[in-house]
């Protein structure tokens, strides 16, 4: 989210066996070079073009990308859960670490 527009996002699609995961596919969207959005949509979405007024090469944004997915991939092997929810949760949109209550904020269990 930028500026409580939504430039990209993650969707995830899992195979299941009962109740055993046996495959999962993860995509990534990112809303690089586009000019124009659906009327009912473009309140709510934007694009790095309509950011900064430049086209984006899609090779060298994935050469990027790559490099940090690359980060997040060495960090997993490494074990370093701790790290990955802590980057997790700082980025996540709206997240609060409390619910509401009737005597006000609670920490989440």
């Amino acid at each position: 989210m930028i500026n409580g527009l939504k430039i990209c996002g993650i969707l995830t699609e899992n195979r299941w066996s009962g109740d055993k995961l046996i495959g999962m596919v993860c995509g990534i969207g990112v809303n690089l070079n586009i000019d124009s959005f659906p009327k009912d949509l473009e309140q709510h979405v934007v694009s790095l073009h309509a950011l900064t007024g430049k086209k984006t090469e899609v090779s060298d944004f994935i050469e990027i990308l790559s490099l940090y997915l690359e980060q997040g991939y060495l960090k997993l092997k490494a074990t370093q859960f701790a790290e990955i929810e802590s980057d997790y949760l700082s980025k996540l949109y709206r997240y609060s670490p409390y619910l509401p209550s009737a005597n006000g904020p609670t920490p989440c269990p």
